[in-house]
């Protein structure tokens, strides 16, 4: 019988409440939906539980339309996964600038820094 590693109790039974994620070297780990909607929202981290990896917009972009099926009516993971990333850049603009940043200023630096990247990773190849 398989177990749902986060709540250490049985996977349902139905296939659909269940949700697979291939790990990088190939191993195929199932959760129970819900259970893990619920454990990437209450920790606000959007990592696999057990190894701590990253998920891909793709894995959570999958998490939110598997819940959404099911009817759970939760929150989306992958907002989020973006609101982290936003909340963190926000950060960096207040420590780099020493001000809070209005909208103009702050998609204006978001610019700046994404064409630093994307020209570096020209450089690289």
């Amino acid at each position: 019988m398989a177990v749902d590693p986060i709540l250490l109790c049985p996977l349902p039974a139905a296939h659909e409440k269940r949700f697979a994620y291939t790990r990088p070297n190939g191993l195929v780990v199932e959760y129970a939906c819900e259970s893990l909607v619920d454990y990437l929202l209450c920790s606000g981290q959007v990592r696999e539980p057990e190894t701590r990896l990253p998920f891909s917009d793709g894995d959570l972009r999958r998490l939110d339309k598997q819940a959404k099926t099911l009817g759970l009516h939760k929150e989306s993971v992958l907002f989020l996964c973006s609101h982290i990333y936003e909340t963190h850049l926000s950060h960096v603009f207040f420590c780099v600038f020493g001000k809070n940043y209005n909208t103009s200023s702050f998609f204006l630096f978001i610019n700046k820094i994404n064409n630093i990247f994307y020209r570096l990773s020209f450089n690289f190849f």
